[in-house]
């Protein structure tokens, strides 16, 4: 009886040590909170993306608008759950082989591959629509509307490598942030107005 004790809790403790591993493997590369892709798989996978691809690699980059008052209005926690929720909004939007990655507080980064410009300025369209159309924290009793800027750049038309295409994604959507938000900005709008 004692030996088969010893086995159950030896086959038990292995498997908490299994689960805990895949976790680990998990949030390696996930974020915690919203279950998307982090930081560390977006440098790692983008640059290996354009590194061996012949054709394009879009990449938006998206900022909840004025979403410091959700958190003022309701607090962290129902910020948190909203954040949750544009994760889910976002991640019904993008086409495959696309993925979604968590970036920093309500800042998103959309990796669309073989996607040229023109495709992902659709779907940026699409999330941002998407965003607009839906109501946060209807499963807490409050009614809560967001929307969202983005910026739109695109391998190899506005950058040769990974950090310049962030860059200039990021670019993008300060200049969409800067000139009214709730809007989708290629790269390269500013200069083509400026010069106009």
């Amino acid at each position: 009886m004692t030996a088969l004790i010893d086995v159950t809790e030896r086959e038990q403790a292995w498997e908490a040590l299994r689960a805990s591993e895949e976790r680990f493997r998990f949030l390696s590369e996930h974020d915690n909170l919203t279950g998307l892709f982090n930081r560390r798989y977006l440098y790692d996978t983008l640059e290996t993306l354009i590194g061996v691809s012949s054709g394009p690699c879009s990449l938006l980059f998206m900022d909840l608008d004025q979403f410091k008052s959700v958190v003022d209005r309701y607090g962290h926690l129902h910020g948190s759950r909203a954040i949750q929720e544009v994760a889910r909004v976002i991640q019904a939007c993008i086409p495959e082989p696309g993925f979604a990655v968590a970036y920093a507080g309500d800042e998103f980064v959309i990796v669309l591959p073989t996607l040229s410009k023109a495709q992902a300025m659709v779907t940026a369209g699409e999330v941002q629509a998407q965003i607009r159309a839906h109501t946060f924290l209807t499963d807490v009793e409050l009614t809560v509307r967001m929307t969202a800027s983005l910026g739109v750049a695109t391998y190899p038309e506005d950058a040769a490598d990974m950090r310049t295409l962030l860059a200039v994604a990021d670019r993008a959507l300060f200049d969409a942030k800067e000139t009214g938000r709730n809007q989708v900005l290629a790269a390269g709008f500013r200069r083509r107005a400026e010069t106009a």
